[in-house]
């Protein structure tokens, strides 16, 4: 995708110029590679500070196919920090957070050209406070990014990961989240997976494999918001560096034609408080 890059005072304002950047960047360091002075020498980082306050506009035009049997779906991978998507100048979505992926069905632009703008918000800030980290709990950015003794303020703003249009099949995992528990004397794991599908069709399956070998497989029927429970007798835990091995299992969930595979480690973590705790 080729991104155009602008800013603006105000949302409801067009930016006077657009530059092309390369998607995955941030403003700053956009500014930086075209000539501004370097951030991390003595008090530069001052002269960054104007962009906090600005809106930022990548936008970038993109064509979407038809292609029988799949969705087209636009996946923002990281976005710093609050954000409003539009789709040909139509409200999409508003939100933020920079560690949550953003995926966007595409189904009814098929066939068309359509243009995408990421408007990026000023940065959260604490009004009233000092020029400093305690503005930083109008948001979960770092707080270190305000400023700190030995740290100058750069609070970043941009598309800090890969955007991708991909073509799912019309029934695919959208996210799933894994919670298991191991027993006490470590002879057995068990837990289960909530799974989020789009276009639930038919069941959702999960395998557990050891190496090359399937330990554990259930199917459940398939639904919006799935649920696959397992267990495994005697696992191979994974140990800590020199306490003994790091043993990985796979894990793979399949719903229609699609598939995800996902290692994972089992191991039980305890907090043991010394016989005259802290009160």
């Amino acid at each position: 995708m080729k991104w155009l890059l602008g800013y603006s005072d105000k949302k409801e304002e067009l930016p006077l110029n657009y530059k092309e950047v390369s998607v995955p960047t941030d403003v700053q360091l956009e500014f930086l590679q075209e000539g501004a002075e370097d951030i991390f020498f003595g008090s530069n980082f001052k002269k960054y500070e104007w962009m906090e306050d600005k809106w930022w506009h990548f936008k970038t035009t993109i064509f979407i196919e038809k292609k029988e049997g799949f969705i087209p779906v636009l996946t923002f991978k990281g976005i710093d920090y609050g954000y409003t998507i539009y789709i040909d100048g139509k409200q999409i979505i508003e939100d933020e957070g920079m560690f949550t992926p953003v995926s966007i069905n595409l189904s009814e632009y098929e066939g068309k050209e359509i243009e995408v703008l990421a408007l990026l918000h000023p940065i959260p800030k604490v009004e009233g406070m000092a020029k400093d980290r305690t503005q930083a709990s109008a948001s979960c950015i770092p707080a270190v990014s305000y400023g700190w003794d030995w740290h100058p303020r750069l609070v970043p703003i941009g598309l800090y990961d890969d955007v991708e249009l991909c073509y799912k099949p019309d029934t695919y995992i959208k996210d799933y989240n894994i919670f298991y528990n191991v027993t006490e004397d470590l002879s057995k794991v068990s837990g289960y997976l909530d799974v989020d599908v789009v276009n639930p069709k038919g069941d959702i399956t999960l395998e557990i494999f050891e190496a090359e070998t399937c330990v554990y497989k259930s199917t459940a029927l398939c639904t919006r918001e799935s649920r696959v429970s397992f267990e495994i007798d005697n696992p191979k835990l994974w140990w800590c560096v020199s306490q003994g091995e790091q043993n990985m299992y796979t894990l793979k969930l399949t719903a229609g034609s699609d598939s995800v595979c996902k290692k994972i480690g089992f191991r039980k973590v305890r907090l043991v408080m010394n016989a005259e705790s802290v009160e």
